[in-house]
């Protein structure tokens, strides 16, 4: 009986073998493009690092006992980081900021904005990043005390782009003014303060006299306000009875600790970037935060605090450090912050309780309003950090020590240190860096940006050879194979991977015959459902080859 193609109908088999058909057809006859090994697996493309350098300039940083012009070592170190061609560096956002600010002895404060430094060729050229830092350490002076928590939580809402400013707001009570009435004619004047001082306003008593009894008006018939007023206190003599009375004003008072005005006047079109608004009221303005948008991030990204200091912190308490801190990490994750559980204070006014905590915060993305792990490396600067027998070398040790499983490098405080070790999760996780020298300064930059980057996962071989069935033979295989070989990127999330074909010679022998014949016995013997799941599956990979490869 002779076969009739007109009478041929379709089966699941015809379609399972049609579809790999297609399938291998396809990717025979597609060109290929020639690719090494290394240009297919290429090193994983490096996150956007971010820092922001927060420098002490307090006044021990001059002269000292020890024949040391500590910010003359530090303009060298920061010439010489600035100067340095690793490349390393040229893609790394950096900013700058000092302690404290203007001398002021309270806060610190944002000098420039955080951006890529560039090629080290760009170091003398007006408006790039690495003469705009250059420039501003160069105006760098020393004075003023070592407000170390103030600054930390400075440079923190700097990355994070929130505010360390808040105002007290008190309802103070003027003395305003007095009524006297006659006693023999029941005739009513007034008199009322014709002048005031802000700096004797009482926020403890809430009350704000008159500048003295010289500043009251002369007395008149004509009522100045005192329907409007509160009676206070009464008083008499042979002629008059007297009443006194005040009024109520709202008395709002900056917070001295925090450095946002003076970082919001260092905004200018020259220098731009540091708040969002310069030209918004201290109580508006907010950091403009350098940090990727949160569409733009990826995993290996990393940010951190640089702070370098040459001695114990100081001139705070644990309620002053908490105010510009909590209010950095914003009104909810900020509202139950406390400076217990961690570092001990060395002095009364030095914060390291607070800076310990902070640097939890800052560490774990759930508790700081920037969503990402910021880390803080501290620079001891000087001879007074050359050992760890102080309490606040140790301190500064604690709170800056690696920690972490997936760490690069060990410090003086990392867990597998036999004395005064930190365990996990440990405190800023940035890396304690002692030096005493420019190229420390240096070398504990390039340190802490390397420590920044996750260990890199390695690129992994993917896909599995593919050998065709002979189109003629289906009995047989074609004497090649075909590797589709990918380019991982798990920095990105692109739904696409880069990706080549290989071709390989293929030579049958021994066991492989032995399954050759195993699998196409198995496959001509596959019931008529799992010949569907086969036609389905052959298809479904056809449509991600064709999605992720290229050729």
């Amino acid at each position: 009986m002779k076969l009739k193609l007109k009478n041929f109908k379709p089966n699941n088999l015809w379609y399972a073998i049609c579809s790999s058909s297609v399938a291998f057809t396809w990717l025979m006859t597609s060109s290929v493009v020639q690719a090494s090994d290394l240009q297919i697996y290429a090193s994983p493309t490096a996150g956007k690092k971010t820092i922001v350098m927060m420098l002490d300039t307090s006044g021990s940083m001059t002269n000292n006992s020890y024949g040391e012009n500590r910010l003359a070592m530090l303009k060298n170190g920061m010439n010489a980081f600035l100067a340095s061609n690793n490349p390393v560096l040229n893609d790394t956002r950096v900013g700058l900021g000092n302690f404290s600010a203007n001398g002021d002895s309270r806060s610190g404060q944002v000098l420039v904005a955080a951006a890529p430094l560039g090629d080290a060729s760009t170091l003398n050229t007006v408006g790039s990043q690495r003469y705009k830092l250059k420039q501003a350490v160069a105006n760098l002076t020393a004075g003023g005390s070592t407000p170390s928590a103030h600054a930390y939580a400075e440079a923190a809402a700097y990355l994070m782009g929130t505010t360390t400013y808040s105002e007290a707001n008190y309802a103070i009570r003027k003395d305003s003014y007095i009524r006297r009435v006659r006693k023999s004619d029941n005739r009513t004047e007034y008199s009322y303060c014709t002048n005031y001082r802000d700096s004797q306003i009482d926020t403890t008593n809430l009350w704000q006299p008159c500048r003295s009894n010289n500043y009251w008006s002369n007395w008149s018939t004509s009522n100045p306000g005192v329907d409007t007023a509160t009676a206070y206190d009464t008083s008499s003599d042979w002629t008059y009875s007297y009443t006194y009375y005040y009024t109520t004003f709202n008395y709002a008072v900056a917070n001295a600790d925090s450095g946002i005005p003076k970082s919001k006047s260092n905004d200018t079109a020259s220098n731009p970037n540091i708040v969002v608004d310069r030209n918004a009221s201290n109580l508006n303005a907010i950091y403009q935060s350098p940090l990727p948008a949160v569409a733009n991030r990826q995993s290996c990204d990393g940010q951190g605090i640089y702070f370098l200091s040459d001695g114990e912190p100081n001139n705070t308490t644990n309620t002053r450090s908490a105010t510009v801190m909590s209010t950095a990490l914003g009104s909810t994750l900020g509202a139950n912050f406390t400076c217990s559980g961690g570092l001990s204070n060395t002095t009364a006014d030095s914060g390291w309780a607070c800076m310990g905590e902070f640097a939890k915060r800052l560490f774990d993305k759930t508790k700081n309003p920037a969503g990402v792990s910021i880390q803080t490396a501290f620079v001891g600067f000087g001879s007074d950090f050359s050992s760890l027998s102080s309490s606040d070398v140790k301190n500064a040790c604690r709170l800056s020590s690696r920690t972490q499983s997936d760490r690069r490098s060990d410090d003086n405080c990392s867990p597998n240190q036999t004395t005064n070790a930190v365990t996990a999760p440990g405190y800023g996780n940035g890396g304690f860096f002692p030096t005493q020298s420019a190229q420390g300064v240096t070398d504990s930059v390039i340190a802490f940006i390397n420590n920044l980057e996750k260990v890199p996962l390695q690129p992994l071989t993917t896909g599995a050879i593919s050998v065709p069935y002979d189109a003629l033979n289906p009995k047989n295989l074609q004497e090649y194979g075909y590797l589709r070989a990918l380019e991982p990127n798990p920095a990105n999330t692109y739904l696409t991977w880069r990706g080549n074909l290989k071709k390989y010679h293929v030579v049958l022998s021994g066991a492989m015959q032995v399954l050759l014949k195993l699998t196409l016995v198995g496959w001509f013997t596959m019931e008529v459902g799992l010949l569907e799941r086969v036609r389905k599956i052959i298809g479904i990979a056809l449509i991600i080859m064709m999605e992720v490869t290229s050729f």
